[in-house]
């Protein structure tokens, strides 16, 4: 069985209740994602269920693939100042983890068409100048077909090496994500803890 390495940054509690119960899925109602956020990750959630057999009916755990997250550059990215959170360090089964691209990840929580390309990218600007003009209401949700079209790009960031090829993202795509269902003590092959700085 293949396996892959991951890192986790997550509030101290988490390792603590790790521990106590061994195996944990995310809880709904603690997730710590921003208002308006939820329908782009539940948007995430169908794509584990859909590539990912007998995924259950929760929101994935997030997790860094590539690179190891240093934390001389998160400790100042999480909490309020002096808050303890975890680095944990996991051997997860490939095949109940989905990789993406995190850079193009931020077009879909913005709700944001991922282009390949430059071309691709400029043709749609004109398209949504072309609505602005028409007086049409560019908030989420568009209107279709563009709504369909914007939903249909966010599938790019699971192809990864089609992001690196472009020339539209290229470079940025840098840094992998990982999402995964479900969080076990029996994953963890070393927690490192840090203290949050603003």
């Amino acid at each position: 069985m293949k396996y892959l390495r991951l890192w986790t940054l997550q509030h101290k509690n988490v390792w603590y209740l790790l521990q106590k119960h061994g195996v944990l899925f995310t809880d709904e109602n603690l997730l710590n994602y921003r208002s308006g956020w939820t329908d782009t990750h539940d948007w995430m959630r169908e794509q584990m269920k859909s590539r990912i057999p007998s995924y259950p009916d929760v929101f994935p755990w997030w997790a860094w693939y590539y690179p190891k997250p240093d934390l001389r550059y998160w400790r100042h990215q999480m909490g309020e100042g002096s808050e303890c959170f975890v680095r944990i360090e996991m051997l997860i089964p490939a095949e109940q983890v989905l990789l993406s691209a995190s850079s193009p990840w931020s077009m879909v929580i913005n709700r944001d068409f991922i282009a390949y390309t430059r071309d691709e990218q400029e043709l749609w600007n004109v398209e949504m100048d072309r609505l602005e003009a028409q007086g049409i209401d560019q908030w989420w949700p568009l209107p279709e077909p563009h709504s369909t079209l914007v939903r249909r790009s966010w599938k790019r960031i699971f192809d990864i090496a089609g992001m690196r090829e472009s020339d539209n993202w290229g470079g940025d795509v840098v840094h992998i994500q990982a999402t995964f269902p479900v969080l076990k003590m029996e994953y963890v092959t070393k927690v490192t803890p840090f203290i949050g700085r603003e």
